[in-house]
């Protein structure tokens, strides 16, 4: 990070695009130590890009373009000529390190690799222990923008309003665990009931949602999976479906992401009985939750 140690504190305006066919949307970033923080005006964080995934996908007319590595739908749109330039020296420090180090990483690959060998029975447990400690939150939180990515062509599209989007909150405020706080989704096509992703991203389909006889099953639901997330349970579950290969190139940086892996990893079971925060979703709420996708 050193390329960036006098930008460190940089903040501009830009325009954002979640994808290709959303709306332009005015925002705040500010550079941060390993990613690139992108705002709305009450300073509440929308989302996080790896400094190390950001690319430079055109420039003209002092307008430049930045997009992550995944799928160049999610873009940037900067005009600061300051925030511009602290990007680009970034990008073209990023590119001058990994050639240098080229040689260097390709030894230690081919040593590592020798090692793991020798110790197979052990090295895959060991290797997978030391990447979940490596992960940061908000890295964890990119893993599972990118999965979620990459099937929402099958599964969504993401059913949402304003007053459905309060109601999910104050339920997973009323039942989830503090500090652990899930983000609770509704997917139109999704086939199976709910699916945790990691970050705490649970995906619940529109006929689970309707299906359920009452709030309470959603409310179970939302207590054990924030336990879940507690304990990094989805993130686990992907480290352990990554090959030796994976995890030596995600621990060496030759790799900033894993190995999709299939959504029904995160199959999370429904959870029957009564809940103790049933009573406070009024009957009109609920009805108004379960045809979220309606709207």
């Amino acid at each position: 990070m050193t390329a960036l140690k006098k930008y460190s504190r940089l903040e501009s305006s830009a325009y954002w695009k979640e994808t290709q066919s959303s709306e332009e949307r005015s925002v705040i970033i500010s550079v941060g130590k390993t990613s690139l923080i992108i705002s709305n005006y009450n300073d509440d964080p929308i989302t996080h890009w790896s400094l190390n995934s950001i690319k430079l996908v055109d420039y003209k007319n002092g307008e430049a373009v930045f997009s992550p590595n995944i799928g160049d739908q999610e873009k940037l749109i900067v005009t600061d000529a300051e925030m511009i330039k602290s990007l680009q020296l970034f990008i073209e420090t990023k590119n001058e390190k990994r050639t240098s180090n080229y040689v260097f990483l390709f030894v230690a690959v081919i040593a590592l690799i020798t090692l793991a060998i020798s110790f197979f029975p052990f090295a895959k447990a060991k290797l997978q222990h030391l990447t979940l400690s490596v992960v940061s939150e908000i890295h964890e939180t990119q893993i599972a923008q990118s999965l979620l990515q990459a099937h929402l062509p099958e599964i969504g599209p993401i059913c949402q309003s304003d007053q459905s989007d309060k109601i999910l909150k104050s339920m997973v405020d009323l039942a989830g665990i503090d500090g652990f706080t899930l983000k609770l989704t509704v997917l139109k096509n999704q086939k199976l009931d709910a699916i945790h992703l990691p970050g705490g991203i649970l995906l619940i389909s529109e006929k689970f949602l309707r299906d359920s006889t009452g709030p309470a099953e959603i409310f179970n639901l939302i207590s054990r999976e924030s336990k879940v997330f507690s304990n990094r349970v989805p993130l686990k579950k992907l480290i352990s479906n990554q090959s030796l290969p994976d995890l030596l190139a995600f621990l060496l940086g030759l790799s900033d992401e894993f190995v999709s892996t299939n959504i029904e990893t995160f199959k999370a079971e429904k959870v029957y009985g009564p809940s103790n925060s049933n009573n406070f979703l009024k009957d009109f709420t609920w009805m108004t939750l379960t045809n979220i996708c309606l709207s």
